[in-house]
């Protein structure tokens, strides 16, 4: 076993024999015989334990234990305890899934404090059986289908080799103490239920089941590396313009594989198949648009265009005392004129007739049947019309603001044009200039 742990960890790369592992120990027999293992191997570990108070004394008694062997073994040894019900109360999340946020943020904090390269957890050949299965019932993406990664970042799995068997052999071989958790036993979490009731009648019909399985991973990772390459032949075609990505239809047009290479590939970006699926059915109807928590796709004419997503809804109120204020990751700074040059410069910066305006401002997004009198003109004009006349990309038209005053006169489109009624003209007597500083704003 201590032969095929060094070789697991050797031909994955999954750690160097000068790494700082910081090892996630539950005090069952999986945890325990990682530790085991680390520790015969000579590798440089500590141990992090965290109670979730939600077995009581059992729980408290599972930390004492791991307190123990490890200070028996002479190893650094941390513990922390969580109400995790009322965190997963406050979050609206399972037991389960708080359990999950609360240890590995706790875990990332002791890494960064002090300096451990990775963090190893004990999961095994079984809990990739069941994971596996999980994810294929939850129609899930070629990654699920591959089951637990061998190493996420900084965590690693060394365990991923070994199945529940030949770990409690080496448990029974060394003589080996461990704490069972009775919540094991018990079908009403979804992993249990799989590992109570189906995968042992898959044993039953499939006996061989471990032997496949671990062929079919490898077969699946091969096969996820095939697709990666292809993923990444298809993302040299994508344009990076600013903060946007604009991939060419007429890369995705010539791909019989669309809908799988394209979801590969923004799916990281907050994108679900549904909404992929969607875009490709919408490829030729300019405007459509899709939306992800941080992202938003337009379908333009020539390109998909990709942008972050701006603080659509956020509304910021400017007052006649103001100096300056912040939406977002734009600002707009005021400045009151009883003199002023003839104005210049760009499109971020407007002067206008105080008489004209109405305090407090409005800054928000444009909306639809917004309209103003853009500079030049005699006619009011719908902003939708404006931009497209102004030939601002589709992209850059969810992030164009309106500053509106306190009578619902849009006075100002930062960063484009002023309204013609705000202009300075011969009977000005005071002026307000408007500065906007931004990351990026088009300017006609």
């Amino acid at each position: 076993m201590l032969h095929a742990f060094l070789a697991f960890i050797q031909a994955h790369q999954l750690a160097k024999a000068d790494d700082k592992i910081l090892l996630a120990v539950s005090g069952g027999i999986d945890s325990v015989v990682m530790l085991h293992l680390f520790h015969e191997a000579g590798f440089h570990i500590a141990v992090a334990h965290a109670n979730f108070k939600l077995r009581e004394a059992e729980a408290d008694a599972d930390a004492a234990f791991v307190a123990t062997l490890s200070e028996r073994l002479g190893l650094q040894f941390y513990q922390r305890e969580f109400d995790t019900k009322n965190y997963a109360m406050q979050q609206g999340l399972s037991i389960q899934m708080a359990a999950r946020q609360l240890r590995y943020g706790w875990f990332h904090e002791l890494m960064q404090a002090d300096g451990f390269d990775k963090l190893a957890t004990a999961h095994h050949l079984n809990d990739n059986i069941e994971t596996v299965l999980m994810n294929f019932l939850r129609a899930s993406s070629p990654d699920g289908l591959c089951g637990i990664p061998m190493q996420n970042g900084k965590i690693i799995r060394p365990l991923l080799f070994a199945n529940k068997t030949s770990i409690e052999a080496y448990a029974q071989e060394n003589k080996l103490s461990w704490r069972e958790d009775a919540s094991n036993q018990q079908d009403y979490y979804q992993r249990n239920f799989i590992r109570l009731n189906i995968v042992p009648r898959l044993y039953e019909l499939y006996p061989d089941l471990e032997e496949n399985f671990s062929k079919n991973l490898n077969y699946y990772h091969l096969l996820r590396q095939l697709l990666q390459a292809e993923v990444r032949k298809f993302k040299d075609s994508f344009i990076l313009q600013e903060a946007d990505i604009l991939i060419p239809k007429s890369s995705i047009e010539n791909l019989e594989t669309r809908q799988l290479i394209l979801y590969e590939s923004v799916k990281h970006l907050g994108f679900n198949a549904a909404q992929v699926q969607g875009a490709l059915d919408a490829l030729h109807h300019i405007g459509a648009v899709f939306y992800a928590d941080q992202h938003v796709l337009n379908i333009d004419r020539e390109y998909l265009i990709i942008s972050p997503r701006s603080n659509q809804h956020e509304q910021v109120f400017i007052h006649e005392t103001d100096l300056q204020v912040q939406r977002g990751e734009e600002q707009i700074s005021l400045q009151f004129l009883s003199t002023w040059p003839e104005l210049k410069g760009p499109g971020t910066v407007a002067l206008l007739d105080m008489d004209c305006i109405t305090f407090p401002l409005t800054w928000r997004s444009w909306q639809a049947g917004d309209r103003f009198m853009p500079l030049g003109m005699q006619g009011m004009k719908k902003i939708s019309d404006f931009l497209v006349d102004a030939k601002v990309p589709l992209s850059h038209k969810l992030r164009v603001t309106v500053l509106e005053d306190a009578s619902g006169k849009i006075i100002w489109l930062p960063g484009l044009r002023i309204d013609e009624r705000c202009k300075i003209g011969h009977d000005t007597r005071n002026a307000i200039r408007l500065t906007l500083s931004a990351q990026s704003q088009k300017q006609v």
